[in-house]
């Protein structure tokens, strides 16, 4: 026998050996471990499910809608009147003059003779001497929504957010009667 072959040989014979050892450790794993019956997995798996539908009962059912009355404060204007940026004659007019009795959300009566207005979704002032106030109670459909506490969803304790912003509803806020006082 040449030298090659005797290497091919004894090479062989090393990897034949290794895949024994190989072998025998798995079987020998295998023996050790603990054996499971499918009745046992069955078992297991109907205790697995029962588990899961429990901890979906116990999560939070959607809540009730819930209607809540609010009021809010509105002017009234008296004449024809500037709507202006800020609360004096040197700030620039908002668009042209709006006609006598139209009605705005009222969002501060200042000191300095301005009222603070909200005018096509934007803060605006008009001379309080020109604008008349009366409130406006509305009745509102607070729908249950996401968890990131957005307006009307419910809290922990299943009480519902009470602050209304009329302007700023989301889809789950609904208007149902608005009724001068």
């Amino acid at each position: 026998m040449n030298k090659n072959t005797q290497t091919a040989i004894l090479f062989g014979a090393t990897v034949l050996l290794a895949i024994l050892v190989v072998v025998f450790s798995i079987k020998l794993r295998l023996d050790d471990s603990p054996k499971q019956s499918v009745e046992d997995v069955m078992q297991q798996v109907a205790q697995e499910n029962k588990e899961l539908e429990e901890q979906q009962e116990a999560e939070i059912t959607p809540a009730e809608p819930v209607i809540e009355t609010e009021i809010i404060t509105m002017v009234r204007t008296t004449d024809t009147v500037n709507v202006r940026s800020g609360p004096d004659t040197k700030y620039g007019k908002l668009g042209e003059p709006v006609p006598k009795g139209s009605e705005f959300k009222l969002l501060e009566a200042e000191d300095n003779g301005w009222s603070r207005i909200e005018y096509n979704g934007q803060e605006a002032y008009i001379k309080s001497d020109y604008l008349k106030q009366f409130e406006v109670e509305v009745e509102v459909v607070r729908e249950p929504s996401n968890e990131e506490g957005e307006s009307g969803t419910q809290d922990g304790n299943g009480d519902y957010d009470s602050e209304v912003d009329i302007d700023n509803m989301g889809s789950e806020d609904v208007i149902v009667e608005q009724n001068e006082l």
